[in-house]
């Protein structure tokens, strides 16, 4: 839902401009781990440690499937490999095709006529979207954190 999605981000001090550029960042890796999936990469385990303490010796991890965005979070940056890098692809393609079925995101973003035009807006300036999807992570990593230059 975009409208809950917009007082998420209005709570934290952010706007539609930082939506669209985390919800393009997001529906990015979403498709190269979807990619990644079909590709192959399913098999991949996340802990790759072998050793198994006493503590831990009869524990059996329950059957839960690890999902995020619709792909498996246990895939590791070293399994998701495309022919490109990074980019507003997710955007771009939302702008030409439309969203896919199962992808309530895009759609979303589609219907709000508000957020519609900044996402035509970075589906049209790769450059633009790198560069601003990068500040705007810096921002949201910071969220709730206190600094200061004062000497203490």
């Amino acid at each position: 839902d975009v409208a809950a999605l917009r007082k998420a981000f209005a709570a934290s001090g952010f706007g539609i401009r930082e939506l669209v550029l985390v919800c393009g960042a997001l529906g990015a890796v979403r498709e190269a781990a979807q990619t990644a999936k079909a590709k192959g990469a399913d098999n991949f385990i996340a802990d790759e440690d072998e050793e198994v303490s006493e503590e831990m010796a009869g524990y059996q991890e329950p059957d839960l499937k690890y999902k995020a965005l619709g792909a498996d979070v246990r895939l590791s940056a070293s399994t998701i490999k495309t022919s490109e890098p990074f980019s507003n692809s997710y955007l771009s393609r939302l702008v030409k095709s439309g969203a896919s079925e199962g992808d309530p995101l895009g759609a979303g973003l589609l219907a709000d006529d508000e957020i519609r035009s900044l996402v035509v807006r970075y589906a049209s300036n790769a450059n633009g979207f790198s560069k601003e999807v990068t500040e705007v992570y810096q921002a949201l990593t910071t969220v709730g954190k206190y600094t200061s230059t004062r000497n203490s």
